[in-house]
């Protein structure tokens, strides 16, 4: 899937929250945006092994592994 829409908002968004920084509804939004596109991706990811996977057990420790790591990265941020 291709993710223009959504990057142009999370660009708009960024733009918005760094010209008025002290505005916290720009930030928020900002940050909502970004936390839907990567969820997005995620998905798309754990769609894309449900196409390779062959078993309800494959697809399983995948979409696991995948949440996972994303849970991972979004603690290290």
């Amino acid at each position: 899937m291709k993710y223009k829409y959504m990057e142009k908002q999370v660009e708009g968004a960024k733009a918005l929250a760094e010209k008025y920084p002290h505005m916290q509804t720009h930030q928020d939004i900002y940050k909502e945006h970004v936390e839907v596109l990567e969820k997005a991706k995620a998905f798309d990811e754990v769609i894309k092994a449900s196409q390779k996977e062959k078993t309800y057990e494959q697809l399983g420790f995948t979409a696991s592994r995948i949440a996972s790591e994303y849970w991972r990265d979004k603690s290290n941020d």
